[in-house]
């Protein structure tokens, strides 16, 4: 296995990153010396108000389910962003102002790095399962989700697969397309989850985030949020779900 990039070995040092990317990090002197890089900045990062400050308990209740694990991710972002690397947040969301952030900025923030890490440390559709049958993606999430999962099958778009992913670090069924102009991921978060609850409020907003993606947050054809995520205008987006 080739050094992994600086995104990964930072959800490295999170404890976030797969088994097989951990023990890398542990085994390569490169990576090694680079998550223990991050380490000692992180500390330094603690020392900062804002990473002391954090969102407040109301907004990481519904955001993130536990309030203590608030402050973690805003001291990544600013780990990443003083490390030179690509940070994960869009710029002015919650996380890096907790005072004047919205929830769609949040939830774009989110799944705008699941979109795209799935694509940078998964096979190359960023797919645990690959079909383009919607009945039987339909099946594999359901039997995974315990709940059934409606895969929606737009036309203006090719199904490639589905996969399981974190969403507010919460296990959430997302469903992958492929446009012309690139891929998409469509987010179906699961009534009673706090991830339903923010995209609920979030619902018909669409925010413009880093590396020219869009995030979109959109009924399904039963009226529950979806969140949808490409690197496409907000237009295109709508059209790509027949919205």
């Amino acid at each position: 296995m080739s050094c992994l990039s600086p995104e990964i070995l930072s959800a490295v040092l999170d404890g976030e990153a797969a088994a097989s990317e951990i023990e890398h990090a542990r085994t390569c002197p490169s990576c090694s010396a680079y998550v223990e890089r991050l380490r000692e900045l992180d500390e330094a990062i603690a020392d900062l108000p804002l990473a002391a400050e954090g969102p407040s308990p109301v907004l990481a209740a519904t955001l993130r389910g536990l309030a203590a694990r608030a402050a973690r991710p805003v001291a990544r972002v600013a780990r990443l962003a003083m490390g030179g690397v690509v940070a994960l947040a869009v710029a002015s969301t919650l996380l890096l102002s907790p005072r004047t952030g919205t929830i769609a900025e949040a939830l774009a923030e989110q799944a705008i790095a699941s979109h795209l890490r799935a694509f940078t440390t998964g096979s190359a559709t960023g797919c645990h399962v690959e079909s383009e049958d919607p009945s039987l993606l339909a099946e594999w999430l359901s039997s995974g989700f315990g709940d059934r999962v409606e895969v929606p099958s737009p036309a203006a778009a090719r199904l490639v697969g589905a996969r399981s992913c974190q969403l507010f670090g919460e296990s959430t069924p997302a469903v992958v397309y492929r446009t012309e102009e690139a891929p998409v991921t469509v987010f179906l978060p699961r009534p009673g989850t706090e991830a339903f609850a923010a995209c609920e409020r979030a619902m018909g907003s669409c925010v413009e985030g880093r590396d020219g993606q869009t995030v979109c947050v959109l009924p399904a054809a039963g009226g529950d949020p979806m969140v949808i995520v490409g690197a496409l205008s907000a237009n295109r987006l709508c059209e790509v779900v027949g919205s």
